[in-house]
């Protein structure tokens, strides 16, 4: 499993893209298929070339990553012979391309290469000429490839003067966004190119693999039901259950039979590292650079069920997408794409590959806000209402002794709570002399003071 499904064969879907593609490009629009790494792109490309040759186009499919084993920085001459020759190879053209190439050594790799196509692939076929350029991110890296990109672009402006280029077609497809693979979109092959989304298949779709798989103890919707439950459609993971559904030997598929070969084959502890795709995806998200770091905290939040819009971020948010990891909702909202995803990647995987600087330092501002927080609750708020009491001359007597007892047990507080407590009997006492002045003073303004002796007033002693 994770090669293509040759053309023909029953595990081959049909998808909405395959029927968009081919009506596209028997009409001679050029197209490009740009989606996560194996989710069937070349099978569909190898599918639509089949369609496409039984109504006699000519078709010629390279893929860039095999163009040549020289980088095209080192040698680009070369990189855009290889590209060449492989496009004469599957046209079934017999000329001399070397020595083509080699008499046209003084013009520009751009220029040398649109000649390519007027003087050999269109002169020497007189029918329609499909050209796929498959695995087009292989050029991200190399600068010198845009005159590919460029040339492609050309070869469409040229429709409008040389009518020998109605004849040409070109399809492009990738794991890669337009923006990666050229600079500008405008006045690029991707302005004029027909986009072609490649979406999951819906368990409507999966169904008729589930109807290939032979006596079935549940009803073959609910089967479909089930890896779709798991895969979400995902072509390579669907694959892969549905075929290791058809090898069960003497037992009929069932619902528990699907549920255990997902673990088997996904679930394990082992699965990251034992399985290529699973691999794949691990070794894009948690490749070295300075993103790193943020791809694994924006897709921590994302797992844990943090709501985050899908937006222009060409960073952390646009990795991930691109990866295949994440996707987009109909509300626009980034989630998981599948749950044999969710279950592999989890908040644990998470936080074992997150860096240690980046979680060391996460983890100490929340310590540190953590220790000033306590340490503003415990010197602002938690002596607060004890020293309000003590500070009041006007408090209960009882409150305030209270109160001391209170501030004098939380420790650093018991010579604040000492000086408190003195500080309110002194000022309470003068307080209460002040009180009991204040109302002599007024009885002895009013006259209406009395004083009363005893009736031994000679026991008190004399009066001096």
């Amino acid at each position: 499993m994770g090669g293509p499904v040759q053309p023909g064969q029953p595990s081959y879907l049909m998808r909405r893209a395959d029927h968009e593609l081919y009506d596209y490009l028997i009409d001679g629009e050029y197209c490009h298929v740009l989606a996560h790494p194996q989710t069937g792109k070349t099978s569909l490309i190898a599918n639509t070339s089949a369609r496409l040759r039984d109504k006699g186009v000519a078709v010629a499919i390279v893929d860039l990553s095999q163009a040549s084993s020289e980088e095209v920085s080192e040698n680009p001459g070369r990189w855009y012979y290889s590209i060449a020759y492989r496009i004469i190879r599957d046209l079934r053209i017999r000329t001399d391309i070397q020595q083509w190439w080699k008499d046209r050594g003084g013009l520009t790799n751009q220029q040398r290469f649109r000649e390519f196509f007027l003087e050999i692939v269109l002169a020497e076929t007189s029918i329609p000429v499909l050209i796929c350029l498959d695995r087009i991110e292989a050029t991200i890296s190399q600068p010198l490839a845009q005159d590919l990109f460029k040339t492609v672009r050309s070869c469409y402006d040229s429709r409008a003067t040389e009518f020998q280029f109605q004849r040409l077609t070109f399809l492009l497809s990738g794991s890669a966004s337009s923006n990666e693979i050229v600079p500008k979109i405008r006045d690029s092959v991707f302005e004029i190119s027909r986009t072609i989304d490649l979406e999951d298949f819906n368990s409507k779709e999966l169904l008729g693999l589930a109807s290939g798989l032979g006596n079935l103890e549940s009803n073959p919707q609910d089967v479909a039901q089930r890896v779709w439950h798991w895969t979400k459609g995902h072509p390579y993971l669907s694959q892969k259950v549905m075929r290791a559904l058809s090898r069960r030997l003497n037992s009929s598929p069932n619902l528990s039979h699907i549920d255990e070969l997902v673990r088997n084959q996904f679930l394990s502890r082992t699965s990251i590292d034992a399985e290529p795709h699973l691999s794949a995806i691990a070794e894009l998200i948690l490749r070295k650079d300075r993103s790193k770091s943020k791809r694994l905290s924006l897709y921590g939040r994302i797992r844990k069920g943090i709501e985050i819009m899908a937006g222009a971020d060409r960073g952390a948010q646009h990795e991930l997408v691109i990866s295949g990891l994440i996707s987009e909702n109909k509300d626009r909202r980034l989630c998981i794409r599948n749950e044999i995803y969710a279950m592999v990647f989890d908040v644990s995987w998470v936080n074992q590959n997150l860096s240690f600087g980046f979680k060391g330092l996460t983890t100490s501002v929340c310590f540190i806000l953590l220790l000033l927080s306590i340490s503003i609750w415990y010197s602002e708020y938690l002596p607060r209402p004890y020293v309000r009491i003590l500070s009041n001359p006007s408090s209960d007597y009882t409150s305030a002794l209270t109160a001391h007892e209170t501030l004098k047990n939380i420790p650093g507080y018991s010579i604040l709570a000492d000086r408190l407590l003195t500080g309110f009997i002194s000022e309470s006492t003068q307080q209460a002399l002040n009180n009991s002045s204040s109302v002599f003073s007024r009885l002895s303004q009013s006259g209406s003071m009395v004083l009363v002796w005893p009736e031994d007033s000679k026991a008190l002693g004399p009066i001096v």
